[in-house]
């Protein structure tokens, strides 16, 4: 093919170099059914081989596949080249490159959105678009990301999935497309900030025992007292500098007094002050602060054992499960398997209906559990 048949085949593309082989054009191709700006160099003319295409944001991706073909076929010429190009951009179907693309998505639209959203938001994207995951940094620098599932597009809802609490309730706009959904997200995002403000200086004050790695959908957080007693925390979303609720875990007489003690002073709570340091003022109980190696990965060999730990296992996970039971007389704690498993071996223990009786492992005295499920 000569350089007047390639110029008949694309009239809108022009030689910009004044040769009999031409390398380099420049003009504009119809691609999707839109008009859009080209350059082309072409260094093998008439052959597409190392051929290179500059042109909008929205078709790079589709020139990139394209390249496979040249990779592999020596003999392609720039005409068949760009003809594949068009059909790619216009049916958006299973091309002979072994790219392929969803036929319910509308691909045109969906990177005409995605170039309004801006490419710097994307932190991946699947080749065949059904999958997008968008980053964000927040006030805090923070890194927040949405991952988004296409069936269709855009007159499909997609799947949305988000770190934060109650995930994102979004509503869908076929003409805004994924930019309402980004909008959305990052309003929401900034909704949360006082919460993780929150939740970030629990966890990096106090002892967390359960999540064992919280992430930004986790409200609650269960922390270690000094007189062995565990509370669960539950922060409010919408209040998350008002008194959480607090669920006391540990032997009944030393839950008892603090139940009663900040139910009496629980107009105390200042909102100013830290989580940590409004229990302690409130309960006159210390909370026990992430320890040496926590925070800075050094060993602490001097670390006082808090007795947060099962006396049985010596863990403090037993999978998912944190010790639940608890010895009136010496305050140590147990994981309901553990405990069970330890009365069952003993010779004196008894078992009446769902309930085992018989001596703790570390004080022996008396001490009964729930059989399991």
């Amino acid at each position: 093919m000569d350089h007047q048949a390639f110029l008949a085949a694309f009239p809108r593309l022009l030689s910009t170099t004044i040769s009999s082989s031409p390398t380099r054009f420049h003009g504009f191709l119809n691609l999707g059914g839109q008009d859009c700006e080209i350059c082309i160099e072409a260094p093998n003319f008439p052959y597409a081989q190392d051929v290179s295409i500059s042109t909008e944001m929205t078709f790079l991706h589709l020139v990139q596949k394209n390249e496979e073909l040249l990779k592999t076929n020596s003999s392609v010429t720039l005409v068949d080249y760009l003809k594949n190009l068009q059909e790619v951009c216009t049916k958006n179907t299973t091309t002979k490159f072994g790219q392929t693309f969803s036929s319910h998505l509308d691909c045109f639209v969906l990177l005409q959105h995605l170039e309004i959203i801006g490419w710097s938001k994307i932190s991946t994207i699947s080749t065949d678009f059904s999958h997008i995951c968008f980053q964000m940094v927040d006030d805090e620098n923070r890194k927040h990301l949405m991952d988004i599932t296409l069936t269709s597009y855009p007159e499909g809802e997609p799947t949305v999935k988000v770190d934060m609490p109650n995930g994102l309730n979004f509503r869908w706009d076929t003409k805004e497309g994924l930019k309402g959904v980004v909008q959305q997200w990052e309003k929401t995002v900034q909704q949360h900030q006082e919460l993780w403000n929150v939740l970030d200086e629990l966890d990096e004050t106090a002892r967390i025992l359960d999540p064992i790695n919280p992430t930004r959908k986790h409200t609650k957080r269960r922390i270690l007292l000094s007189n062995f007693v565990t509370v669960q925390i539950a922060v409010s979303v919408q209040h998350p500098q008002s008194l959480p609720q607090c669920q006391f875990l540990g032997a009944s007489q030393l839950t008892r007094p603090l139940i009663a003690t900040l139910t009496e002073k629980y107009q105390e709570w200042d909102t100013d002050r830290s989580i940590v340091n409004n229990l302690e003022s409130i309960l006159g109980v210390t909370v026990v602060r992430k320890s040496s190696k926590q925070l800075d990965g050094s060993d602490d060999e001097e670390e006082e054992d808090w007795g947060g730990e099962c006396v049985v296992c010596y863990s403090l996970h037993l999978e998912d499960k944190l010790p639940e039971r608890t010895c009136d007389q010496c305050h140590k704690s147990f994981h309901l398997e553990c405990l069970y498993e330890w009365l069952r071996g003993l010779p004196t223990s008894r078992q009446s209906m769902n309930l085992i009786f018989g001596e703790c492992p570390y004080c022996t005295k008396a001490i009964s559990c729930k059989v399991p499920a």
